[in-house]
């Protein structure tokens, strides 16, 4: 029975080890030291990573192909305040805006090269700048908002040559979703502009030509709010304010007749007072669209479209009462809509019907979702500078960490972005011992061409005896052992040199005295000869002699191990760092578990009672 139990879990742990694993790696250190260079605002063009970063002295945009040696800094540089920002990928060239020594924030091009990086056009002449925003690319066209001198925020359109730069309006115009790009709908953009009657706003259409650039509804403000549109069938949806009816859904097909009020949800209490839904959120799940409004009676809450009024509805109160839920952002992930509580700080999934709205699992504060990568689901959560991944399901959804670390992901990004490219996952990341300071990181897939078999220790008279075995080997490089005090935070111990290419089972082990790591606690760093490494589970020896109580946590099987060597009982009981019963019991004469599983991360302490007299351990578990 004991040898099939044992070739079960060696048959177990080769297949887990041969899976693909994810493992996170920095790109480049492009500001060393602890203070990072926080690259953001990514965007792909010409089959190459676009981003701006800081270089210790000035912001800079900068391109990469995802390796340290194509990772270049573009410019500009030197201008006091210059600050690179909105880079728009249009005909496999990067637009941004920047400044220089000699202009103020002007429209810039890059193709990749710090010589063909320039500004494009000078659009209001000397130091002051024309401020361009919301680059768009539609019809063929890059489309933007600049000032000049002798006009408001003028609205212009681009061929990508400077002869094709033209004005399409002038006077008051502006973005409506406070996104950095403009609302669109199929080949056209919506925006909003001053509606020519010198008092208020309109909603504006444009093809990026002057004659294709058209009122659809004046005395209307499309309101200013991030994520508030989304296009499906031919209409894009959104929040506005028609002076009538309050902040609304409404809807447009790009005419005039087609712009209507899709359904006023919380009702006006009259005379002249309107009350206003505020819808927000938008996302296309199943041919419908889901946002976030609020009825007047159950707060903010999920609610559903397909463009009538008869059949907009919420589709669940989630949190009774008048609070609402404050459902924010949502993804379509698996054939599953999900979406985050803002008000309970929750991740929740449905399929549309109010029967299959469920709670996932508890996230931070103020989480996002960042991306579909890898068939998983990572949320940002800026209130921890965290990353959530999630499978979708309660267990599976945890705060991020690869395979090639024990160490969290920490992420900065001043407009929460992180990008995919050539099957990667970009973003601004601080890892512990992979990345100094916030810095260009990315998660990548592979698998470390090693099998461990097993890694385990004892102690023999006053000595720590480290051994493990591998089972296969191809390009292994080296093995890191490495100890710790805490069984969180691990240094350098030895290094081992690996069999390198082997087909059969190798023997390693380590031994040293065991007063020069009191702690007892183990890992391995496994390293290939390409840099890729991974860690094994970590192990803490047991310290004391006969007759003794000893307690360690197991990372691997997420138990906390009561060894009592003495001859009789141990009464034991484990409290949070705050001083907090969480356990107690009893350990007879030799080996007791405690899962550990369902504890939070922290410092426990643990105290035994036994004949021998009374023992203490601070146990980190992570």
């Amino acid at each position: 029975m004991k040898k099939h139990l044992l070739f079960t879990f060696i048959a177990f742990c080769f297949c887990t080890l041969l899976n693909a694993q994810v493992n996170v790696k920095q790109v480049k250190d492009i500001n060393p030291g602890n203070g990072g260079s926080n690259p953001s605002t990514f965007a792909i063009a010409n089959n190459k990573l676009f981003f701006i970063a800081y270089n210790g002295t000035d912001y800079e945009l900068y391109v990469t192909e995802g390796t340290e040696a194509t990772t270049t800094a573009l410019g500009p540089t030197g201008a006091a305040g210059n600050s690179p920002t909105y880079p728009v990928a249009y005909k496999d060239k990067v637009y941004f805006t920047a400044k220089d020594n000699n202009h103020g924030q002007e429209l810039w091009v890059s193709d990749g090269t710090v010589a063909g990086t320039k500004m494009f056009a000078d659009l209001y002449t000397g130091t002051t700048g024309s401020f361009p925003q919301n680059l768009t690319v539609v019809n063929n066209k890059l489309i933007f908002i600049a000032a000049n001198a002798d006009g408001d925020r003028r609205l212009y359109a681009t061929d990508g040559t400077l002869a094709g730069t033209v004005v399409i309006r002038n006077n008051y115009n502006d973005n409506f979703n406070g996104a950095p790009n403009f609302v669109t709908l199929n080949n056209t953009i919506l925006f909003r502009g001053d509606d020519g009657s010198n008092t208020g706003y309109g909603l504006f259409i444009s093809d990026g030509t002057a004659a294709g650039t058209a009122l659809l509804k004046g005395d209307f403000n499309p309101v200013n709010s991030a994520g508030n549109s989304v296009q499906l069938n031919n209409k894009v949806y959104f929040s506005g304010d028609d002076n009538a009816h309050g902040i609304e859904l409404w809807a447009s097909d790009g005419t005039a007749a087609g712009t209507y009020l899709v359904k006023n949800i919380s009702p006006d209490p009259g005379g002249g007072v309107y009350a206003s839904s505020g819808p927000q959120g938008f996302c296309v799940y199943k041919n419908k669209v889901y946002f976030s409004a609020n009825d007047g009676t159950h707060g903010q809450e999920l609610w559903v479209t397909d463009g009538t009024e008869a059949n907009t509805v919420m589709v669940k109160d989630v949190q009774p009462g008048s609070n609402g839920s404050l459902p924010y952002h949502s993804i379509v992930y698996n054939d599953k809509l999900y979406f985050i509580t803002w008000g309970q700080y929750q991740l929740w999934v449905t399929d549309g019907t109010e029967a299959n709205t469920r709670e996932v699992a508890p996230v931070s504060e103020s989480s996002q979702f960042a991306a579909i990568w890898n068939n998983t689901m990572y949320l940002e959560s800026p209130s921890i500078a965290q990353v959530y991944q999630s499978d979708g399901t309660t267990a599976g959804t945890v705060l991020a960490k690869a395979d090639n670390t024990t160490s969290l992901i920490d992420y900065s990004s001043p407009d929460y972005h992180f990008n995919v490219y050539k099957n990667e996952l970009y973003f601004s990341g601080y890892i512990y011992g992979i990345s100094n300071g916030y810095e260009l990181v990315k998660l990548t897939t592979g698998t470390l061409p090693l099998t461990l078999l097993n890694f385990k220790g004892q102690v023999q008279k006053d000595e720590d005896v480290v051994k493990w075995q591998t089972a296969t080997e191809t390009n292994t490089a080296w093995f890191e052992l490495q100890q710790a005090t805490d069984g969180t935070v691990f240094t350098k111990t030895a290094i081992i040199a690996a069999a390198g290419n082997s087909s059969t089972i190798q023997n390693y082990s380590f031994s040293q005295k065991s007063i020069i790591n009191p702690a007892g606690y183990y890992r391995l760093k496994m390293i290939d000869k390409n840099g890729d490494f991974s860690y094994s589970n970590i192990i803490q020896l047991a310290r004391g002699g006969a007759g003794a109580v000893n307690a360690f946590y197991n990372n691997s099987s997420r138990q906390i191990i009561i060894q009592n060597t003495t001859t009789g009982a141990c009464n034991w009981q484990l409290y949070s760092a705050g001083g907090s019963l969480v356990k107690k019991g009893t350990s007879e004469s030799g080996s007791i578990t405690i899962p550990a599983s369902g504890m939070a991360g922290g410092v426990y302490i643990l105290t035994c009672q036994s004949k021998t007299g009374s023992s203490k351990f601070t146990l980190p578990v992570f």
